[in-house]
């Protein structure tokens, strides 16, 4: 946060311009991707869900 030049206050506004959705991820957001799974609401093994909001550096061109 002090590497950056920001405060308390300008650390959520950082974090939810980064992501490509600029939306606010919540403990909510992150328990709804491990209750997908837990719940086995689809086939899978071995899957990685990101609950980021999008990052544009993992973003394929």
């Amino acid at each position: 946060m002090l590497s950056r030049g920001l405060d308390e206050k300008g650390l959520e506004e950082y974090y939810r311009n980064r992501n490509l959705l600029k939306a606010r991820i919540t403990p909510e957001h992150v328990a709804n991707a491990v209750l997908f799974f837990a719940t086995r609401q689809t086939p899978t093994t071995g899957a990685t869900l990101p609950v980021d909001g999008g990052l544009p550096d993992a973003t394929p061109r």
